[in-house]
């Protein structure tokens, strides 16, 4: 039995005397030192196994020495559990759900789809949909589940797994009320327009939520109330619970669209209208401390030398101001197949390090309000932070994954690009006008 190497624990077994054991050594103590030792104690060791490169093996081990470890361990082994492209079958053909599914606090589908070609696609027989569908049953038993978080990458989003709205309605509608965190993050295209309306199930998940991410192939002012028939009455949604909102409608080169099928578009003047008229009235609001955020690309892009930069957009909806976040496009070598890629660069105020990487730039215009776990999960960085400061969090054990940064940074590059910082946009915080500054 292999353990992380270096942990250690104070106990209190020679008549007062702390005496201070590996976790090898205090592994293989005599049972009757064992049986004397708290239950703190070992939610200690357990949650510094959750911590470590080899969790779920040491987890596992744990949980066969006897009984009592058993007890205290399952809670921590099943409590924060993630499934990618490669695993998620195992959530319906090994995962005991009906056994341990009380014990899971959160559940994070983060998948990455493998590049496809159009000879690949079918809309009406794919195993992703196939899967997707078959986490309903398992979402059932979950009845303690606080957090979900599925997001969807794929490479060519052309050509990729088709996903249907039905499947992504029906896992949410067995959410328990437990559950009031969600990210949803499915793709550009995940579905046939009017299929069922997504918005109207977010909708009716928003009064209890605390945290939401969302970011849908199709979105519209639905998610944040309804108009009367007339269109002269707007009835906000309640939202008195949220601490932090992100409704990102754009992706990098793409953007989302109108739900409907007779007006084609972006949905962004609809959804940032909705959220504003929202938060307008007042009614049912979190307090002036919740972070709502209305995400956006640019409208254009100008490259260098001329005197626009496409970027991203970060709308405070509360405090009606906003950033613009601009990325560096630079073209590397090219390949026979793939033609020239892109290259992006970014620097925070406020932080010391710089990315390139889309997902790393869109995590930092976005907050970084959710956040990567060792191991593949997603949760709140409200949960992580919580966790951290040794405060009550079901994110027991959970160790955030660092964003790819890059601490060093030499004027001109290897690609002889500059460095682009973000800035703060002018009176016009909806505005998607292309960045017309580049600060060095």
């Amino acid at each position: 039995m292999s353990f992380r190497p270096g942990i250690t624990i104070d106990t209190d077994l020679n008549g007062g005397v702390n005496t201070c054991l590996s976790l090898e050594e205090y592994f293989v103590m005599e049972s009757s030192n064992i049986s004397i030792l708290p239950d703190d104690i070992m939610i200690t060791v357990a949650t510094e196994l959750r911590r470590s490169d080899s969790a779920r093996a040491d987890l596992s081990a744990f949980v066969l020495v006897q009984k009592r470890w058993y007890h205290i361990g399952i809670p921590v082994l099943y409590g924060n559990i993630a499934f990618s492209v490669t695993t998620i079958k195992r959530l319906r053909t090994s995962f005991p759900a009906e056994k341990f599914g009380e014990h899971v606090r959160s559940l994070t589908l983060q998948i990455r789809c493998p590049p496809r070609s159009k000879d690949h696609f079918s809309e009406h027989e794919d195993p992703l949909a196939e899967d997707l569908a078959a986490v309903v049953p398992t979402v059932q038993h979950l009845t303690n589940l606080a957090s979900f978080s599925l997001v969807l990458r794929c490479p060519n989003w052309g050509f990729f797994e088709y996903l249907p709205r039905s499947v992504v309605v029906a896992i949410l509608d067995e959410l328990p009320e437990s559950c009031i965190n969600l990210e949803l993050d499915i793709g550009p295209q995940n579905g046939l327009k009017g299929e069922v309306h997504v918005c109207d199930t977010i909708r009716s998940l928003l009064p209890r939520l605390r945290n939401l991410r969302i970011r849908v192939g199709e979105m519209c002012g639905a998610i944040f109330g309804m108009i009367n028939e007339n269109g002269d009455n707007f009835e906000p949604v309640s939202i008195p619970k949220v601490n932090s909102m992100v409704v990102n409608c754009g992706y990098d080169g793409e953007e989302v669209e109108k739900c409907t099928m007779e007006d084609w578009g972006s949905a962004w003047p609809l959804v940032t209208e909705s959220l504003s008229r929202l938060i307008a009235q007042g009614s049912g609001v979190a307090s002036s401390g919740a972070k709502v955020y209305a995400m956006m690309n640019t409208d254009e892009w100008l490259a260098p030398p001329k005197i626009g930069v496409f970027g991203v957009i970060r709308v405070d909806m509360m405090a009606k101001t906003s950033w613009a976040f601009p990325k560096w496009f630079e073209r590397t070598p090219a390949t026979p197949t793939l033609g020239p890629s892109l290259f992006h660069a970014i620097r925070v105020p406020g932080y010391d390090f710089w990315a390139e990487d889309y997902d790393t730039i869109e995590a930092i215009a976005e907050g970084q309000l959710w956040r990567d776990v060792r191991g593949g999960g997603r949760l709140p960085v409200e949960v992580l932070q919580a966790e951290r400061n040794n405060l009550p969090s079901f994110g027991t054990g959970c160790v955030e994954k660092p964003l790819e940064m890059h601490k060093n940074w030499v004027e001109g590059g290897d690609w002889g690009g500059e460095l682009l910082f973000a800035q703060e946009t002018g009176d016009d915080y909806l505005s998607l006008k292309a960045i017309r500054t580049i600060e060095p």
